[in-house]
């Protein structure tokens, strides 16, 4: 949360973009980007964390059921964070992007009572975000494919004339659009609010 703290601190900064501001349009697109890329790994980061915390500590966790004396303290917590190295191996590498998956996850692992599985969060609202990271990440067709899907359809919807020549870092500077669809807004001001709400929702 410090993370992301840090990171809506630059609020004042991303509004000062334009002729003769703090940043010009380029630079703001370049910062928008490596933010992004940073929140994206922030919020995988933290999903990967609380799993381990709820693998180590959860009485209905495989490791608390079944493990009935440890030798030290932090025993629990030593396993948990070896499982989740490779907790999918062999049929998968792990990932951390797939709320859905972490769900499915969580419950074979944790439980079927858990923060994750009783979160209530938007997996589709997660899936968009994670579409603007990969085009940022991957220059690969089917990125391609699906940043111009969620442009052009749901949730964004843009016209012809507006995503014409749209790139991520465009995208995350535009304001009026969703998720929050305030005027005067980026687009990045409201994926941020919906990263540090799940958070919220998953740590009251």
């Amino acid at each position: 949360m410090a993370q992301l703290g840090n990171t809506g601190g630059l609020k004042p900064e991303y509004y000062s973009m334009g002729k003769g501001k703090l940043f010009n349009i380029t630079e703001t697109n370049k910062l928008s980007i490596g933010l992004y890329l940073t929140l994206w790994t922030t919020w995988e980061n933290f999903c990967r964390e609380l799993f381990v915390i709820e693998l180590a500590e959860s009485p209905e966790s495989i490791i608390c059921s079944r493990v009935k004396k440890f030798r030290n303290i932090r025993s629990a917590e030593q396993i948990a964070q070896k499982m989740a190295e490779h907790i999918d191996h062999p049929s998968s590498f792990f990932d951390w992007h797939d709320f859905a998956k972490i769900i499915e996850r969580s419950k074979l692992y944790i439980g079927d009572t858990n923060v994750f599985t009783q979160s209530g969060i938007d997996k589709s609202k997660l899936k968009t975000l994670f579409k603007i990271r990969n085009r940022i990440a991957h220059n690969s067709d089917k990125a391609k494919d699906d940043f111009i899907k969620i442009i052009t359809g749901p949730p964004f919807e843009l016209g012809a004339q507006k995503r014409q020549g749209m790139s991520p870092g465009s995208l995350l500077c535009a304001k009026g659009l969703w998720p929050n669809r305030r005027p005067n807004e980026p687009v990045f001001i409201g994926l941020l609010e919906i990263i540090v709400k799940n958070i919220e929702i998953l740590i009251p």
